[in-house]
């Protein structure tokens, strides 16, 4: 082996390293951050706040995980298509028109929309996966009909104070049993 290869593998492992520290470093700020653009999706309204956590108890056993990449899928598309016509201006390839201006205008607001789009389902997601995660680990402490009724509480969830009371009760379970339920902040 000689000694380029060597040091690029060297590189490589250090460079990963390096990359896993500064994730580390960052993910206290990328979850305020995260909070933060929730809070900006839902303009500061009550009702849009607690229509995510209703929309969270009503998506029990559901596979999202397709609907949060297409939207990802198409804010980035957007994203593109603006700045390839900005570039395309720039060097003098395509000229500025009103046409163009509307365009990526539109292409920009469309970016916005389904990047917050993304940003609430993926919230919404977390939500019904942390509450099916303290239901598995509260389910052998409770019999079928404590089982059913938790699960008709849920169903019955109108907004974010709903859906803390169930979480609540289920984490009160688990604690009352000896385990230690998961924890997570809630918007």
């Amino acid at each position: 082996m000689n000694t380029n290869k060597i040091l690029s593998i060297v590189g490589v492992i250090v460079l990963g390293a390096l990359g896993s520290g500064l994730w580390d470093l960052t993910k206290p700020f990328l979850g305020w951050l995260f909070s933060a653009a929730i809070s900006i999706s839902t303009l500061g309204l009550d009702s849009l706040r607690d229509g995510m956590y209703a929309q969270a108890a009503s998506m029990l056993g559901r596979a999202v995980g397709l609907g949060v990449a297409m939207l990802n899928l198409l804010s980035f598309l957007c994203l593109i298509a603006v700045q390839t016509t900005q570039t395309f201006v720039t060097s003098g390839t395509l000229r500025r028109t009103r046409h163009l201006t509307i365009y990526q205008a539109l292409f920009g607001a469309a970016f916005i929309g389904f990047f917050i789009s993304g940003l609430r389902l993926s919230y919404v997601t977390q939500l019904s996966n942390h509450y099916e995660r303290l239901e598995t680990i509260a389910a052998p402490h409770m019999n079928e009909d404590e089982l059913k009724r938790t699960r008709a509480e849920l169903a019955q969830v109108q907004g974010r104070e709903d859906f803390l009371k169930v979480v609540q009760s289920l984490s009160e379970r688990i604690a009352t049993s000896g385990g230690k339920p998961p924890t997570r902040s809630f918007f």
